[in-house]
């Protein structure tokens, strides 16, 4: 009797120890099987995706930025990488605009990396360069397609309110050197002034606000010149280097403004600037400053309208 039972609990433990090990099994399994997909879903498909998308962005660089544009496998399904491509894909067709690569051609191309980024910035309040970076990308538009533009201003003015608001103090500077230039391609360049105001106020030093405060200031007209003059030389001896194409064209209107004016002192504040921005044309400057410093007389210059 004793044996009978002693084989029968027998029987009975290596029942349980098979289930035991059955289940030890499928939690494993299910354990292995999760790590595996957890791997993949966090790891290796948000890599596949930033190794695509920066391969396009390379041959993007190299000249066809085109090939930016099939690159959905970069881009679905969402994982943790997608804010650092949308912002590199939307980074990378706003300098591009700047360096007058873009054209009225790419413009299917910045309105997908706009919807891109949009899709990015909707699931978090908490991105506000890249919402300014939407709203350069509606200002570009603007330039590319004129004959939306007050349609493309207006949606930009309403994501530099969203940055900026989202950006306490003087923080986001940028956002609002870039608002200031939408006010005033509005037609609303007063407006444009009293930002950059309050910009500059927050602290004088820094001259890249005196700069987009000189910008703004030349866009409200004639009568606010020489304050904007003062300005941009305020930014440009304190370090400030914009490039020089637009600073250039400013400064050679100012050339004919003074000089029309009779205006010594400003005048042969520009044509010094000018020495500096026109290589081509510095010894011709150089000359003219010489003789008005010299006799305090501007001469006969000619210059085109």
């Amino acid at each position: 009797m004793k044996q009978k039972n002693k084989k029968y609990h027998n029987n009975q433990n290596s029942n349980t120890n098979s289930v035991l090990q059955y289940w030890s099994g499928l939690v494993f399994l299910s354990i292995a099987m999760f790590l595996g997909v957890s791997f993949f879903v966090w790891t290796l498909y948000p890599y596949a995706q930033m190794a695509s998308f920066s391969k396009k962005l390379n041959i993007a660089m190299s000249g066809n930025i085109n090939a930016l544009i099939d690159s959905k496998f970069a881009f679905e399904p969402y994982t943790s990488v997608q804010p650092a491509i949308r912002y590199m894909l939307i980074s990378h067709l706003f300098s591009e605009y700047k360096k007058d690569n873009v054209n009225s051609r790419h413009i299917p191309l910045i309105e997908l990396a706009i919807k891109k980024m949009d899709e990015t910035v909707n699931l978090t309040e908490n991105y506000p360069q890249q919402i300014g970076l939407i709203a350069k990308s509606y200002d570009a538009l603007a330039d590319l397609a004129p004959q939306r533009a007050p349609e493309y201003h207006t949606i930009a003015e309403g994501y530099y309110k969203k940055a900026i608001g989202l950006s306490p103090g003087n923080f986001n500077q940028d956002a609002k050197f870039a608002y200031s230039i939408n006010l005033a391609n509005q037609g609303r360049a007063n407006e444009a002034v009293l930002l950059m105001r309050e910009t500059v106020k927050y602290d004088t030093r820094p001259p890249e606000p005196h700069y987009f405060l000189g910008l703004v200031l030349f866009k409200q007209g004639d009568t606010s010149w020489i304050e904007s003059l003062n300005e941009m030389e305020y930014s440009f001896n304190h370090g400030f280097d914009p490039g020089q194409g637009l600073a250039k064209k400013i400064y050679e209107v100012w050339l004919r403004h003074f000089y029309e004016k009779k205006d010594v002192d400003n005048l042969l504040l520009v044509i010094n600037r000018l020495t500096l921005l026109d290589s081509t044309q510095r010894p011709i400057y150089e000359n003219v400053a010489k003789i008005i410093t010299q006799t305090g007389e501007i001469p006969l210059l000619d210059i085109g309208k």
